[in-house]
């Protein structure tokens, strides 16, 4: 038992140094990043699986040690016969654990393999938005990016692009680049801010960043997923598990807290250089125009959505609707978005006022009027040219996604 013990202590403390040295090591620059991060990557599943083991075996161990302790009472008696018993079923039962702990090894490597992007969209060919197709790849030509492998539109989130696996709801799986097109955005931004933003999304396949988009930020949202997963898993165990796994998986979860302040801070430096190119490839004013309405967008879409997701807006084509309601609200409130992050599924953005302020744009009245100025038809009409048949597609997402509010709301009811 003291082995064992002895074991898992070396793991644990090897596993603590390894993560010191290298979140110091990645604090150099995010190339030093990445070869930590690989590096951790294929040594950490061996330490937390041999913590498991050891853990695992040094209680079987203590047991057996406190049977063999029973029989030197000297003559048997029933009650130590019966407490003999019960010490061989917990011992049972961890070893059972311990045998089931080694087979999570394949799990301890998915820890670090790439996770597929869960979406909600529809996946367009250059058949079904010809137009924005060849406004993509003259942006990617522009900004000295490479031109995405899959262009996904959607109602919810923001622009993004991913290199991770994409897994459409209730239809395909894409690899290689994506690219997510947002109509509900896309419908009240102009020409120019919405070619700002995606020549930002583009820019993280540009230069030095190529190799952090493709190779590691999909890892590390692995990571983040997996480690969520186990954790999970491990809680709905019974305490003979717990008592051996939970020192492994908060090991893992403390690796990763470790190096998520490290990894945010890189991500802000990629943001702020992603941002100068958004700024060449349409014009630093348009993107800081982009920043401020994004925000003030988000804080319109809530009322409309709410009775969306409440089932009291009643809609064959959300964009249409949310368009209706905010035209109705006049100029934007942009005043609060200085302060704001915008949110994103893979990176961490600085304040959008530090971003402004990056690009040396002044925060003058002509600024703040084209960010707060009402929805525009234009605007609208602009996006729907894209495609081949916008009000097709965004009806099909809508159906959609009635569809998930309705199921979710029959398994509450339910429950």
């Amino acid at each position: 038992g003291m082995l064992f013990s002895l074991l898992g202590l070396i793991a644990s403390t090897s596993s603590v140094l390894l993560c010191v040295l290298s979140v110091r090591k990645a604090r150099i620059s995010a190339e030093k990043l990445i070869a930590a991060f690989t590096l951790c990557r294929k040594l950490l599943p061996f330490i937390m699986v041999g913590l498991m083991a050891s853990i695992g075996f040094a209680l079987v161990c203590v047991l057996l040690y406190e049977v063999c302790w029973i029989y030197t009472l000297g003559r048997a008696s029933a009650f130590n016969i019966k407490l003999v018993i019960f010490v061989l079923l917990i011992i049972g039962s961890l070893v059972f654990m311990v045998l089931k702990s080694l087979f999570l090894l394949k799990k301890c490597f998915a820890l670090f393999e790439p996770q597929d992007m869960q979406v909600h969209g529809a996946a367009v060919s250059e058949t079904d938005a010809p137009e924005l197709w060849r406004w993509v790849r003259e942006l990617a030509q522009h900004g000295q990016a490479i031109v995405p492998d899959n262009i996904v539109v959607g109602l919810f989130e923001g622009f993004y692009v991913t290199a991770s696996p994409v897994q459409i709801e209730k239809g395909a799986r894409l690899t290689g680049n994506t690219l997510y097109f947002p109509l509900s955005y896309a419908a009240f931004m102009d020409k120019d801010e919405v070619a700002a933003v995606i020549g930002h999304e583009l820019g993280h396949f540009s230069g030095n960043d190529t190799v952090y988009t493709l190779h590691f930020a999909g890892l590390y949202a692995g990571m983040e997923n997996s480690l969520d997963y186990f954790y999970r898993d491990v809680a709905s165990s019974g305490w003979l598990e717990r008592l051996a796994l939970n020192p492994t998986i908060h090991l893992g979860l403390w690796f990763y807290r470790q190096f998520h302040e490290t990894v945010n801070g890189w991500s802000r430096v990629r943001e702020l250089a992603a941002d100068a190119a958004g700024a060449r490839t349409s014009s630093p004013q348009a993107l800081a125009a982009s920043l401020l309405r994004f925000s003030a967008l988000n804080e319109r879409f809530n009322a409309p959505m709410e009775l969306f997701f409440n089932r009291k807006l009643e809609t064959h084509d959300l964009v249409l609707s949310l368009f209706a309601a905010l035209r109705e609200g006049g100029r934007f409130d942009v005043a609060a978005s200085l302060e704001q992050e915008l949110a994103h599924p893979t990176d961490s953005h600085p304040p959008t006022r530090a971003r402004i302020e990056q690009l040396n744009v002044p925060l003058d009245e002509a600024l703040l009027a084209r960010a707060s100025r009402p929805a525009d038809e234009a605007d609208y009409q602009w996006m729907r040219s894209l495609f081949h048949d916008a009000s097709a597609i965004s009806a099909a997402l809508t159906a959609g996604m009635a569809r998930n509010v309705e199921a979710h709301h029959d398994a509450y009811q339910a429950e």
